[in-house]
């Protein structure tokens, strides 16, 4: 993999490969959520902006502590958070 000057791979003229559609359809299926779709975002909104969106995404809805992907819990407070799209969790409260 040849360096890109956004320092992401969606510069790459082989962007959606082989290396990043294996893992991406494992965590679809796993996890809720998607390399691609979270790379396509940056690259047409930004950074700064994703990161926002993935913070308050990511947060336990009961104690605010940041929640872990390959988990279904909260790992600080216990909290059961149930995936309601392919990548969006919302906790059970």
């Amino acid at each position: 993999m040849n360096k890109r000057e956004s320092g992401f791979c969606y510069d790459c003229e082989k962007f959606q490969c082989t290396r990043l559609k294996n893992p991406d359809k494992r965590y679809r299926a796993n996890y809720g959520m998607s390399m691609i779709e979270n790379l396509s975002y940056i690259k047409d909104h930004g950074i700064n902006k994703f990161l926002k969106n993935e913070e308050d995404k990511w947060k336990c809805r009961v104690c605010g502590a940041g929640l872990c992907v390959h988990r279904h819990f909260c790992l600080i407070c216990k909290t059961e958070v149930k995936k309601t799209t392919s990548d969006v969790f919302i906790s059970n409260d």
